[in-house]
């Protein structure tokens, strides 16, 4: 079993704190109108910002991966997964299916530039060889 924290944030903390201060100044704006509205709104920002703002853990176990983070957990089967690519800071595992557009869609983006190497490893071992991209 592979567990990493990663939290884009720390890396870029000029972009994290534009915007954090982005959903704060628009919660603002939105509590001033209607504090339901306010309350909506900052959950809806937080989510569309969730990945590079909030820290994510990692797992990958014998049964499959699973990344959470404050707003979201996720877990797929190592069976749902049809094929892997390498990205700059970590790893892209597509989906199954013929159409490229729904393999992205059903698949999951494993950020991890501390540990390439041995993320490679283990996705090697279990979905064999990269795609081309």
């Amino acid at each position: 079993m592979i567990t990493w924290t990663d939290w884009p944030a720390r890396r870029r903390p000029a972009r994290a704190a534009l915007a954090a201060a982005i959903v704060l100044v628009s919660t603002g704006a939105a509590v001033a109108v209607d504090p339901l509205i306010g309350f909506v709104g900052a959950l809806l920002l937080l989510a569309s910002v969730r990945d590079g703002l909030l820290p994510t853990r990692f797992r990958l176990s014998d049964t499959g991966v699973h990344l959470s983070n404050p707003l979201r957990s996720r877990s797929r089967d190592w069976d749902g997964f049809g094929g892997w690519q390498p990205l700059t800071d970590g790893f892209e595992l597509l989906g199954r299916g013929r159409n490229p557009a729904l393999r992205r869609r059903r698949g999951l983006v494993l950020r991890c530039p501390d540990r390439l190497d041995e993320v490679a490893s283990e996705l090697r071992l279990r979905l064999g060889d990269p795609e081309a991209a």
